[in-house]
């Protein structure tokens, strides 16, 4: 189906009688897009078209370039590449005590260094890391990628004395050196950083097995007051994808910010609500995400560790012991607040 001919379906469409007239429709999207800058398919998305939406809701809903603008006031932007940069991220989160993945070093061809400050540049530098520190399982990240771009991990198995590296999803098992040929050259998506992988909770371990299923937090620091943790979603992967990114393909479902349970899945561009996973049936609406309290908490206080900054969006995993920081955004998609169906107008008001 084309993008018209779906928007066309949900002008036309009532959805069981929640929805304003047609006409209704037509005038709120053009008199948004001009005054708010979002266009019709994000009126859609944030639920904007029922009928229990007052017009002053839905001008609390940003375009593209007031959110920047919004943003660029909360979060100077001197201090951007801090948070966009996996490695002084992770740095901060050791110093601050910050719960977060171990992390063992730089690698890259050209500067990379290990957790000892030794060179992490060659596969003969990478099995020596891995023949002396307990590393039965890790992932290599782009430092500064999104959408789980280039997302590889591995378990480590010994071959005749001598590290080898079985990669998730594939199988397939290769040498240091091919690992570091690959994923380590002269290029800008050669700089990773390596960490520990993580072993999830078994309740997100069942949304699906193959991917860690982490929550987006929401976190804003007023003025006044301590910082709140406003809104979550919860990331699913696909069955046997290594990310849970939507972008790649993953699914989200919005989190009660109170309780912690997880409503039903969606989609981009898909209408269906998902109850169950689609791949293999697993639970989704009604699921109660573990620790969610702690998840808040932390989240709140990896706001606390970025310098001159008021909002991010906080991306959270579990384990069996608690909550742990995967990584943090300064500027989150202006679509989370589409998916939490929260204008930011309100959200992010001193």
């Amino acid at each position: 189906m084309t993008k018209i001919s779906r928007l066309v379906r949900r002008i036309i469409d009532d959805n069981h009688g929640r929805d304003v007239p047609v006409f209704r429709k037509i005038y709120e999207i053009g008199y948004l897009y001009l005054m708010r800058g979002f266009g019709p398919g994000y009126y859609f998305d944030a639920g904007l078209s029922r009928r229990d939406r007052p017009m002053a809701f839905k001008k609390g809903f940003y375009g593209h370039k007031m959110y920047t603008r919004r943003v660029d006031e909360l979060n100077d932007p001197r201090y951007n590449k801090l948070p966009q940069n996996k490695l002084p991220e992770a740095a901060l989160f050791k110093l601050l005590g910050i719960p977060a993945p171990r992390t063992f070093g730089h690698l890259c061809a050209k500067k990379g260094l290990d957790m000892h400050g030794l060179p992490l540049r060659t596969g003969a530098d990478l099995e020596r890391l891995l023949s002396t520190e307990p590393v039965s399982r890790f992932c290599a990240k782009e430092t500064e990628g999104w959408n789980g771009r280039g997302f590889v991990a591995s378990d480590v198995v010994h071959e005749n004395g001598r590290p080898m590296l079985r990669l998730l999803g594939s199988g397939e098992t290769i040498s240091c050196d091919t690992f570091v040929e690959r994923y380590a050259q002269y290029v800008p998506q050669g700089n990773r950083i390596l960490q520990e992988y993580i072993e999830q909770h078994p309740v997100m371990h069942a949304l699906n097995p193959s991917s860690v299923n982490t929550i987006r937090m929401m976190v804003y620091q007023p003025q006044a007051g301590e910082a709140v943790a406003f809104g979550a979603f919860a990331r699913v992967g696909r069955s046997g994808t290594l990310v849970d990114n939507v972008g790649a393909g993953g699914m989200w479902t919005v989190a009660d910010i109170h309780t912690g349970r997880l409503g039903p899945g969606r989609r981009p561009h898909v209408e269906a609500e998902y109850f169950v996973h689609p791949d293999h049936g697993a639970p989704i609406d009604g699921v109660m995400v573990p620790f969610w309290e702690e998840a808040k908490d932390v989240a709140c206080r990896t706001l606390a560790a970025f310098p001159h900054t008021r909002y991010l969006g906080v991306d959270v995993a579990f384990t069996a012991h608690g909550p742990v920081i995967i990584e943090v955004n300064n500027k989150p998609d202006y679509i989370d607040f589409a998916i939490l169906e929260i204008p930011p107008e309100v959200a992010l008001n001193d």
